[in-house]
């Protein structure tokens, strides 16, 4: 009886500390959440509502999990080294700011990004504004 006793009080041990030893899964980094190529997809919101572009119609960008990035429209090629903020604990907004490698200005845009889905937001809050969508085609390592 002593013998089963031990053993299952063993085997309750082993129940709660195997699964303590787990590595936390840490918060995936905003440069790996952003890198692959993004294409644009639709223009959403606005008076005309959503309007789809067809696939390799318009800009694409191109996010790299080094921090560099580049724009590619109508065949001519921009680029820079960007910072993604992480998300606020009130929403799922995040800050994107780009630095362009030809006059080092910076641009400044509100993005959301669910799954394959990068939405470049509105700066106006007051009334019904457009915003473009971009999908993700493919991921860079």
């Amino acid at each position: 009886m002593r013998k089963y006793m031990l053993f299952f009080s063993l085997l309750a041990w082993l129940g709660l500390a195997v699964p303590a030893c787990k590595k936390a899964a840490g918060p995936q980094s905003a440069q790996s959440e952003l890198a692959g190529t993004w294409v644009l997809y639709a223009l959403d919101g606005g008076i005309a509502g959503e309007i789809i572009y067809p696939p390799g119609d318009g800009v694409a960008y191109h996010f790299y999990k080094t921090g560099s990035f580049e724009v590619v429209s109508s065949g001519t090629r921009a680029g820079g080294t960007y910072t993604l903020s992480p998300a606020s604990p009130v929403n799922e907004d995040k800050i994107l700011l780009l630095t362009w490698s030809l006059n080092s200005s910076v641009t400044r845009d509100s993005v959301r990004i669910s799954g394959d889905k990068l939405s470049f937001l509105p700066t106006e809050s007051c009334c019904d504004a457009a915003y473009y969508v971009y999908r993700r085609i493919n991921y860079f390592f």
